[in-house]
């Protein structure tokens, strides 16, 4: 090797500090030559290959660090299990010129390949002459985080690499190694198409020891979803069209027919809507008088100009409204209310939802015409049957009271749709007539 690239490495010895775990040896029939189809490996694993000779160099665009040249290269990834140092033992044997590059951390293991790989992303590089063994270190490393490992063949001569963890108080993850598991789902959305308001999001399905029968489903929130039949092999490649712009988090789920545990789910930032999307919700019940509040959801650029309609009737159109959303309409009549139209200054939109409104009429009350009645007397009032309750003025909570003074009397009744009206009548109280004098002539 050229002594310029030199990167030496001082060797610590680390010792596990968890229980003591069984590993598992595989004996890879093929390295994986390109970063986005790299193999997983995980704290159990004690993985052999035979190294590649006069096979391609890595693939160009990331940042290898200190790797000068990097002939007959091995991709794998990783995911933490839990927060802490890793330590990776790399051996060959028989003892060749082996190097190696790790990067991290990354979200996902394969979305970085290769842009992704800069030179703030290394996390350890080699390019020593002979050692035997190298080892390559995580430190300070996140659950959940992915690293990807790139180990090459400079020496160009036939070996067998062997590499396991054996030191770190972190842990990689093995349930991706061993069991059905859909590690990550990377989710690239499109522009918003004007024309229909539409995008699409692609992206990879990185996976595991997947069933060997039924479908693999991704599905986006929005209800588009596509479906993959087995065999199944990672990375699986998708994409979801004519999903609506509408600017929110889209959640995608995938999941496995055939085993309902192995499923993950992501997110992503859909594009915002160019043509505008209009949304009525709402409705309900009410008396007369009163007014039933609607909400009008409105995504996309504003100023909005957009037009509803009660029974089909369509009504004058709001126009210019840049805001607020929603747009409160408030509804005083019955009917079936439905958006007919929305438009911006782009293009014309999307509208969806209905709203049903009734307003139920007031209750008829009438005490009938003013009276009265004579002193010493009393006079009985009548608010009618058939209402839930009665409030009058004087504290009663009967149909009927008795009165015996005049006044003002007026009773408020409730019917069963809770809706409430009110009556008065004017009592006047007659004094009886003076007695008169008989005069004897």
């Amino acid at each position: 090797m050229l002594n310029l690239f030199f990167n030496f490495k001082k060797i610590y010895s680390f010792a596990f500090l968890f229980f003591p775990i069984i590993f598992w040896t595989y004996r890879l029939q093929a390295q994986n030559n390109l970063c986005e189809n790299s193999l997983v490996f995980c704290s159990t694993d004690i993985i052999t290959y035979a190294a590649g000779v006069n096979a391609d160099t890595a693939q160009p665009g990331a940042s290898y660090d200190c790797l000068a040249t990097q002939p007959n290269p091995a991709w794998f990834y990783m995911q933490m299990q839990n927060n802490g140092n890793v330590t990776i033992k790399i051996d060959s044997n028989p003892p060749r010129d082996i190097d190696f590059c790790l990067w991290g951390p990354f979200e996902h293991p394969t979305t970085p390949c290769v842009a992704g790989l800069t030179q703030d992303k290394v996390e350890d590089c080699s390019y020593a002459p002979l050692t035997n063994p190298e080892y390559a270190d995580i430190t300070d490393g996140i659950t959940g985080e992915f690293y990807i490992l790139l180990l090459t063949n400079y020496s160009n001569q036939p070996t067998e690499v062997t590499f396991q963890q054996t030191g770190g108080n972190g842990m990689l993850n093995c349930e991706i190694v061993f069991d059905c598991s859909i590690v990550a789902i990377s989710a690239v959305p499109s522009e918003c198409n004007p024309s229909s308001n539409t995008f699409s999001v692609s992206g990879q399905i990185i996976f595991t020891n997947p069933p060997s029968t039924g479908t693999l489903t991704i599905s986006d929130n929005s209800g588009m979803n596509q479906i993959f039949s087995a065999p199944f092999v990672s990375p699986q490649a998708y994409t979801l069209n004519n999903i609506p712009c509408d600017g929110t988090i889209h959640t995608l789920n995938v999941s496995f027919s055939d085993n309902t545990t192995c499923s993950n789910t992501t997110t992503y930032n859909a594009p915002e809507a160019l043509c505008p999307i209009a949304k009525l919700k709402g409705g309900g019940q009410a008396c007369q008088g009163d007014s039933i509040p609607l909400l009008i959801e409105l995504i996309g650029e504003p100023p909005f100009t957009f037009a509803y309609a009660i029974d089909n009737i369509t009504q004058p159109a709001i126009t210019d409204y840049y805001g607020p959303s929603p747009y409160i309409l408030q509804a005083f009549s019955s009917g079936i209310y439905t958006m007919v139209s929305v438009s911006n200054n782009f293009c014309s939109g999307n509208v969806s939802g209905s709203a049903s409104v009734l307003f139920h009429p007031l209750p008829t009350i009438d005490l009938g015409a003013d009276t009265g009645f004579c002193s010493t007397y009393s006079i009985s009032i009548d608010a009618g049957s058939g209402f839930k309750s009665y409030l009058w003025n004087t504290g009663a909570t009967s149909q009927f009271i008795n009165v015996t003074q005049g006044g003002l009397y007026q009773v408020t009744v409730t019917d069963w749709n809770n809706c409430s009206n009110s009556d008065s009548i004017q009592v006047v109280e007659h004094p009886l007539p003076s007695p008169l004098q008989i005069k004897h002539n």
